[in-house]
């Protein structure tokens, strides 16, 4: 459909007038069938009953006509409250400003309330530009970034007239804000058109003839040449985009005939294999915690050659950073992971256990397919606001230390997360689902103790064995353990035993303790008894114990809205397809688990599904969306963070924004999280389909 973008109905204290039905009839003799009308600048300068008169045309004609708004923002809150009343009230969808007719800067400060109250009714906003000194474009470019959530349309192409003078800075102006977009009356060059169309996407560039001033007939016949080599570009430009940015404004999840999820699926498909491509990279170098260089570089790569800006080395990690596209509001965050275990190095495409590297690390929970995922995710969204003209923000978190040490803690202790509206992130499983679910709390502390060596034969009465502490704080939480609440958690590693030789009293040992609860103060009142048996264990054995706390998580707050409309999309796409040789690796992973093993991938699975199920190598169906939380006996830094120092008195960091996360089929039935079976599996190419 045509839209004519920028159309004035009124008698002009300047000495132009237009009326609705010529107008009409030039709309019906060029093949217009859709026009936005604009008020003029009435003989006695008050223009809210020319406000009054557009809405009373556009709601004569309403499929013919869509009405915009006139303020003088130099009224201040006066000109707010008008903007207000003709989109509420009279039901006008856009605003329309003329600094040149009415004397003012388009930069100055009082124009930006205007621009902000024009975005927060979810309405575009047009300037009448490229006049020296009032709309210069740079001016206009000025305003959108000191408004960015706003959509500006510059008339005029941007330029001072027909004459181009200032065809550079509009194009500046629209290469330095993506929230800028331009009107093709009067631009004097049909190649700034067409090179704009190239540079900035057709979706920026909209036709509107500036009638009566210009020709309607002409002014369509330039747009037309404009477009005449590509036929998606003429569509949008004619009224897709005008068309775009107005059914956004009225909030439909369907843009110009675009469907969001048709949209968002094959991108992805028709661009797995640079996904895949990633995702393998980071599988090949698996890097535990904090020490994921590459994995981090990969990713960072990928995002700048997508057009991200990328920003490393965010609050103070080395392997954390930031992809960002687009301005203002909404901003959505993309939770992307890429961490290794420790000890699961796993050869690939084998379903028993045979180490590449043996003792070395592995991607025993799939983060190489999250982080790609999540990538490909952020891209399709970035293409699809490119194609749509969809305004707001995305960013991919490049999140470190997942498994241990809470990266995503650290981003949320420096404000990395202040401004975002929701996160989204997803994780291969089992089975498809949509987690409705909240997590358990944990600390993470390493308890350092430290005695004296001796030799244990000749002189033991003068050792002082730091390996006996460790050994006695065990046992000491090992009888904790029956007095603390049945959904508490604790686990143990000895990370330093103190040495290899049985005859000297080790002098120095370690041991990490990982503490989970439901709920935040459970973990610290648990931690603390924790605390008071390696006080303990030191006074029996004489030695000295030291805490170094390593991290912590706030347990999960599902939302139940996110995660339905995440459930509605995830079943709208559905399983992917899987063939063979997928079935068949799968079938040997399954071969090798035991039957309670297998028994325990249904935990938690009503018995229809599970049934269903039971035979089954590779999940083929989604889950129900839980009705009721569901509690996880897991953790995740996700949900939350707190961070301190040497002790165990910290400082909270919560992340209060929205937060869903899919489960993916892309596992076979669990053994459980982290195991060699889950690493083997994690670079096969039926997990792949799970991005």
């Amino acid at each position: 459909m045509i839209i004519d973008a920028h159309v004035h109905v009124g008698k002009s204290i300047y000495g132009y007038e237009q009326t609705p039905e010529p107008l009409l009839e030039s709309m019906d003799k060029l093949g217009i069938p859709c026009a936005v009308i604009c008020p003029v600048q009435p003989m006695n300068y008050h223009l809210e009953p020319e406000n009054d008169y557009i809405a009373s045309v556009a709601g004569w004609q309403k499929q013919r006509f869509i009405g915009f708004a006139r303020v003088d923002p130099r009224q201040g809150k006066k000109a707010v409250q008008e903007v207000e009343r003709s989109v509420s009230k009279l039901g006008l969808r856009g605003v329309f400003l003329h600094p040149w007719e009415e004397g003012y800067s388009a930069s100055a400060d009082y124009v930006v309330p205007v621009a902000r109250q024009a975005a927060a009714m979810g309405v575009p906003l047009m300037i009448a530009s490229g006049f020296p000194w009032v709309s210069h474009p740079m001016q206009v470019a000025h305003l959108a970034g000191e408004v960015p959530e706003a959509s500006i349309i510059m008339t005029n192409g941007g330029q001072l007239n027909v004459s181009g003078m200032a065809q550079a800075d509009a194009y500046e102006a629209m290469r330095s804000r993506n929230n800028l977009y331009i009107e093709t009356s009067g631009v004097y060059r049909q190649d700034f058109l067409e090179n704009c169309i190239q540079a900035f996407g057709a979706h920026r560039v909209i036709f509107g003839s500036n009638g009566p001033s210009m020709h309607q007939g002409f002014e369509l016949d330039r747009a037309l040449s404009a477009t005449k080599k590509d036929e998606a570009s003429r569509q949008a430009v004619l009224g897709g985009s005008m068309s775009r940015l107005l059914k956004l404004a009225a909030g439909r999840e369907e843009i110009g005939g675009m469907n969001l999820q048709s949209y968002i699926s094959e991108y992805i498909e028709s661009n797995k294999d640079q996904f895949i491509a990633l995702s393998d990279k980071v599988w090949e170098r698996p890097e535990i915690f904090f020490e994921e260089h590459e994995s981090s570089a990969y990713i960072c790569e990928a995002l700048e050659e997508a057009g991200f800006r990328v920003e490393k080395g965010v609050a103070g990690l080395q392997t954390g950073f930031i992809g960002s596209y687009g301005n203002g509001k909404p901003i959505v965050a993309i939770l992307g992971e890429f961490d290794a275990l420790a000890g699961l190095s796993q050869k690939n495409g084998l379903a028993r256990k045979e180490p590449a590297v043996p003792g070395g690390p592995g991607h025993g929970c799939g983060h190489n397919l999250l982080g790609a995922g999540a990538l490909a995710v952020a891209v399709a969204i970035k293409e699809y606001m490119d194609t749509t003209g969809l305004r707001g923000t995305v960013r991919f978190y490049g999140c470190p230390a997942e498994e241990s040490g809470s990266g995503k803690a650290y981003m949320v202790r420096d404000g990395y997360f202040g401004d975002v509206d929701l996160a989204l992130s997803w994780h291969p499983s089992t089975t498809a689902y949509v987690m409705n679910a909240s997590s358990l709390a944990n600390y993470s502390a390493r308890f350092v103790f430290s005695g004296t060596s001796s030799h244990a034969a000749i002189a033991p009465h003068l050792g002082r064995s730091a390996l006996d502490a460790v050994e006695l704080m065990n046992i000491g939480v090992n009888y904790l353990r029956e007095h603390m609440i049945s959904e508490a958690r604790i686990h143990y590693a000895i990370t330093d035993s103190g040495g290899v030789l049985p005859n000297v009293v080790p002098a120095h040992a370690e041991v990490v303790y990982l503490i989970r609860a439901p709920k935040t103060q459970q973990v610290v009142e648990l931690y603390d008894r924790v605390y008071d048996v390696a006080k303990g264990a030191a006074l029996m054995t004489g030695t000295k114990m030291d805490v170094v706390f390593e991290g912590a998580a706030l347990d999960l707050i599902p939302n139940r809205t996110l995660a339905g409309v995440m459930h509605k999309h995830l079943t709208g796409i559905g399983v992917p397809a899987y063939d063979e040789a997928d079935r068949q690796y799968a079938e040997a992973i399954r071969n090798t688990l035991t039957p309670e093993e297998l028994d325990a991938a249904f935990v938690g699975v009503d018995q229809e599904t599970a049934a269903a199920l039971k035979d089954k190598a590779i999940s083929d169906l989604i889950l129900p969306l839980a009705e009721r939380e569901i509690k996880m006996l897991s953790s995740t830094d996700v949900g939350g963070c707190q961070l301190g120092g040497a002790d165990h008195a910290m400082q909270d960091s919560v992340l209060g924004i929205g937060y869903a996360h899919p489960y993916l089929a892309g596992r076979r039935p669990r053994r459980d999280a982290h195991r060699t079976q889950r690493h083997a599996g994690s670079r096969q190419s039926h997990c792949l389909h799970g991005h």
